[in-house]
Order: C-alpha cells, then sequence, then structure tokens
C-alpha cells in the first residue's frame, strides 16, 4: 500500500506471486512455493503508481509505504523494498510509438516457458507520444530474409498506453532459418498511416533459438501419479487452435496416443497441484513423466516432470529442415504465394518427384494437377483458406514447402 498525504484507499496492491509458473524450472529446493514480491530465479515484482493528481506544486508530500499483516501469524517475514521517485516534464513527441520487447520468439530466460515457438510472433508496443494512436504499419522478419512480412494493426492506444499484439506467421519460417544465432527483426513503419516523430524506438531486434523437430509420426505419452486429475493435456496448432486435448481420472496410468502431422505445433501440459507430475517435497504424489516416441517406439525426448502449474513445447514437423534438405529445396520454387488456390511447383525434374498437398491436421488432399516440363501445376480454386503444406519428394531427397490459400 502506498498512502499519499494520509491516503490509504488510492494505491492498493497485491505481492503475492505465483511461483510455480517460473520460467525457470526446475529449480533445487521448494521453488514452486508461493512467495511475497518475488520467486527463486525470478524478477521482484515493480509497482509503478503516478501520484501527479495527488501533489501539488510546491506543497509539501507526505509518503508512506506499507506492508499488510502476514496471513500466518508465525514463520518469518522480511520486507526488503526500493523506492524511486520519478519527475518528468512534457512528452517530447507529439506521435511516437515503441516497440518495448518481443516475448515470443525470444531466448531471454524470463521468456523461457513460452519459447521457442514456430508460431505467432508476439511483440509488446508503447504508445510515447501525446496522441492516440490507431493504425500501426509493422514489417518484420528473420535473420537476412528479403522476404518481409507485413501487419496493419487497428485499434486505440492511448498516451503512455501499451498492449500486446500477434503478429501472423504467414511464410515468416519459411525463409532464413539457421540452425543457431537466429534473430527476429520488427520495425514499426508508419504510425497512423506516417512516419512517427522519432525512428529510433521503432525497431527491436530478439535472438531466439530454432525450435525442435519431431517426426511426422509420433507417439505422445503421459503417465499420471496418484493425482491423476491435477494434469491435462492440450496439442495445439500454430494458430492456437485446439487440435487434441486430454484430462485425466486414473492414477498410475499411461496415457498414449499417436499423430501424423506436419506443420508447427505446442504440446501444453498443466498441473492444478501445481507441483508438477513429480516434486521431491511432495513424495505423497508419486512420480509421473511426459514423454515423446518416435513411430519406431524409441524414446526421442522425455519432459522434465519437475515442471510446477505448467510447461509449453513448441516443435516443428516437415518444414524445419535440415541443412541438406534445405539445399534439396532451394531447387524448388512456390507461386504465387499467397494463392487463391491455383499455383506452381517449378523445379529442375520435378516432374520425376511425388509432390503431396498435406493440411495441418496431416490429411493428403487430392486437387487436380498437370504436369508440363519442370513445372506441376495445381488447381485448387475450391480449397478452403488457410496454410498447406507441399511435400515434394525425390528419391532420398525431400523438401516441405508452406503455402498459404486466401
Amino acid at each position: 500500500m502506498l498512502k499519499v498525504n494520509g491516503n490509504d484507499t488510492d494505491f492498493v496492491w497485491n505481492v503475492a506471486k505465483a511461483c510455480a509458473f517460473n520460467p525457470v524450472f526446475p529449480q533445487g529446493g521448494t521453488w514452486i512455493y508461493d512467495r511475497q514480491g518475488w520467486c527463486p530465479g525470478e524478477t521482484s515484482i515493480l509497482t509503478e503508481n503516478n501520484i501527479t493528481n495527488k501533489v501539488t506544486p510546491g506543497a509539501t508530500v507526505n509518503i508512506d509505504y506499507l506492508a499488510s499483516t502476514p496471513p500466518k501469524a508465525g514463520g518469518s517475514y522480511n520486507y526488503l523494498v526500493s523506492h524511486q521517485l520519478v519527475t518528468y516534464g512534457a512528452l517530447n513527441f507529439n506521435l511516437d510509438a515503441r516497440v518495448m520487447e518481443v516475448t515470443q520468439p525470444s531466448d531471454k530466460i524470463v521468456n523461457g516457458k513460452e519459447n521457442p515457438v514456430c508460431a505467432i510472433p508476439k511483440i509488446v508496443v508503447q504508445n510515447s507520444g501525446a496522441t492516440a494512436i490507431t493504425k500501426l504499419e509493422i514489417d518484420y522478419w528473420i535473420n537476412a530474409s528479403t522476404n518481409k512480412q507485413t501487419y496493419i494493426w487497428t485499434g486505440t492506444l492511448a498516451s503512455m498506453a501499451s498492449t500486446t499484439i500477434s503478429l501472423p506467421t504467414n511464410t515468416l519460417w519459411n525463409t532464413g532459418m539457421l540452425s543457431s544465432g537466429n534473430k527476429f527483426y520488427v520495425n514499426l513503419k508508419t504510425v497512423n498511416g506516417k512516419t512517427d516523430d522519432y525512428t529510433l524506438n521503432n525497431q527491436f531486434i530478439s535472438s531466439f533459438n530454432k525450435p525442435e523437430i519431431v517426426p511426422s509420426l509420433f507417439t505422445f505419452e503421459l503417465y499420471t501419479n496418484n493425482n491423476p486429475t491435477e494434469n491435462s493435456f492440450k496439442l495445439l496448432d500454430e494458430q492456437g487452435n485446439v487440435i487434441d486435448s486430454q484430462e485425466f481420472t486414473q492414477a498410475n496410468k499411461l496415457f498414449s496416443k499417436s499423430y501424423n502431422l506436419g506443420g508447427c505445433f505446442k504440446i501444453v501440459v498443466k498441473d492444478k497441484g501445481e507441483d508438477g507430475l513429480s516434486f521431491w517435497n511432495n513424495a505423497a504424489q508419486g512420480s509421473g513423466f511426459a514423454r515423446i516416441r518416435r513411430s519406431t517406439g524409441t524414446i526421442l525426448k522425455t519432459f522434465q516432470p519437475d515442471f510446477g502449474g505448467s510447461f509449453e513445447y513448441s516443435f516443428t514437423t516437415n518444414w524445419a529442415l535440415s541443412e541438406d534438405e534445405i539445399a534439396f529445396g532451394t531447387l524448388v520454387n512456390v507461386y504465387p504465394n499467397p494463392s487463391n488456390g491455383q499455383f506452381t511447383v517449378d523445379g529442375k525434374h520435378i516432374e520425376n518427384a511425388t509432390v503431396s498437398l498435406i493440411d495441418l491436421t496431416g490429411r493428403a488432399i487430392q486437387i487436380p494437377q498437370e504436369v508440363l516440363g519442370s513445372k506441376i501445376i495445381f488447381n485448387g480454386l475450391n480449397l478452403t483458406k488457410g496454410i498447406y503444406l507441399l511435400q515434394i519428394e525425390k528419391g532420398d531427397e525431400k523438401v516441405c514447402k508452406k503455402i498459404l490459400v486466401e
């Protein structure tokens, strides 16, 4: 609580933090238990209060910081608090937008539970000018790609307010992805239809890691502990649509399901008890696990069971390719992209290749096609709008291309 001249109703907030969702996990000790104002390995709570209308220029003001009575009489309570009083004048610019942060894709520890990703980028934009912002033209791309994406955001962003904007992926991840050292670029090209007054804060560069690659055919397994009703599982596509989900009722039971997918996906496992599938300080709950198997039965990945309240795992199948596959893929072009359903696949000796059109659920789509020398022309005017995968195989070589139908 912050009291200005004795008023104890203006600035009140809760300092409790849910530590089971800490991006740094697992940790030694009792890291999952909620605390006041902080969590192990995470930043402390920062609270900003604008007291401008509570003070008078030239007058003396009395400011008190108070902490509430602890909910439990016993125990040790220590409050280490730092305060800063910031004074400022009028805004420097009339029209000014700035990119404050890129939360996805990002390799920052604070964004660790939601990254790496192969889905929708998310940026935080602030209106740093005096004029309300109603329109933003945003360019974004990865690495040295010349294939820049453009998104038009509309809404109302008041002076000094901020908002999180989700950007469509389109063909963002198709070109220029590196095995390491990736960078995501975003630039506010225009604000309210024109260049804003200060352009040096319009661009942001975010380092990120490439998501792991999982075979198209795989099996997800979850073994419940003694508290099965605390757990749930979801499989999402890159748009956040739920492809599959499962809640559990039987203790010490193996859930196993196989999938055949193509594209970008995310597995989300939650624990309502906020102590994961296994936690050393709660032996009574037993021990469960979550993992991915190859179609051959070998274990591909085992997830850390001491995950607190939840974990997310984003991965790609097919289109996030190895260097050898990318080399073959540079010989194959798909155009126009986006298309209305009519598009051409062009490449050397493409007439000897097998070309399959697959939707994001892994289902093969049959549409008319015509082979003309080194080109295959597809006529899919009846295709539902969305993202599809073109899987092109020739001997031991394989490449997958994304195509957007709109």
